[in-house]
């Protein structure tokens, strides 16, 4: 297996991260790899300012400190830091999740490459604002998460017809999270505008009570369409503690 410092050689550059925070082994609590042990890459910055975004420490500044919350780090750091927290996993598994991880794909490219050398499997969790470019070449699957009307966002800045195009012909899967079912008129209206090959959909929620009774009133609709459903697991289990 390459080490950091082969890492940094090969490539001849060892380009910078804003993490906000790296954890596990854990549980995949969300999309199709859900419940599968991994490890959390969480990237700082996101150009998206959901009402009810769960993780607002990496992108919000006038409710958190930027230098608190993100730190920059060389690739190599970064490294060093997952395969540590990845020991313990049989089959690593990478999240890189955020913020918004693609506005930084160029600097994540060779960290990605390296490990998925090594037999890691990549996810990225992604808003779907941002094209994935070249870094689709070194991803397993892009988990990606059009914003609805219940963000509060307006519609030009949370859909992207170009992004949303490029991810949904790389494998991927579009993750529509949802608080009731009169969503799902907004939801096929994205799946018929970009045709993704796989759907799921999430309830909304930070505490178990919430994740579960809108999940139940997302079912039928989910079964009708032939979309997943899927849990929040690390809500279930930790409710909203971080780093879980």
């Amino acid at each position: 297996m390459r080490n950091a410092t082969q890492l940094r050689a090969s490539n001849g550059v060892n380009r910078d991260l804003w993490v906000s925070e790296m954890f596990g082994p854990t549980f995949q609590g969300e999309g199709l790899s859900v419940g599968r042990p991994a490890v959390f890459l969480r990237l700082g910055h996101c150009p998206l300012a959901c009402v009810w975004c769960d993780t607002p420490y990496t992108w919000d500044w006038t409710r958190f400190s930027r230098s608190d919350e993100v730190r920059r780090m060389t690739s190599t750091a970064v490294d060093i830091k997952l395969r540590e927290l990845g020991a313990g996993i049989q089959s690593p598994m990478l999240v890189v999740t955020g913020g918004e991880p693609l506005l930084q794909k160029s600097a994540l490219a060779s960290l990605l490459q390296a490990l998925r050398r090594d037999g890691w499997r990549i996810e990225v969790e992604t808003s779907g604002v941002c094209d994935p470019g070249s870094l689709a070449d070194s991803i397993d699957l892009f988990t990606v998460s059009p914003k609805l009307s219940n963000s509060g966002m307006p519609e030009q800045r949370r859909i992207k017809e170009g992004p949303l195009a490029a991810l949904a012909a790389v494998t991927a899967v579009f993750k529509f999270v949802m608080r009731g079912p009169h969503e799902f008129t907004e939801v096929d209206a994205i799946v018929d505008r970009f045709h993704p090959a796989r759907v799921v959909v999430m309830a909304e929620g930070t505490d178990p009570e919430t994740v579960l009774r809108r999940s139940r009133t997302l079912a039928p609709g989910a079964l009708a369409r032939g979309y997943g459903l899927v849990p929040r697991w690390h809500i279930l289990l930790w409710g909203d503690a971080r780093g879980r």
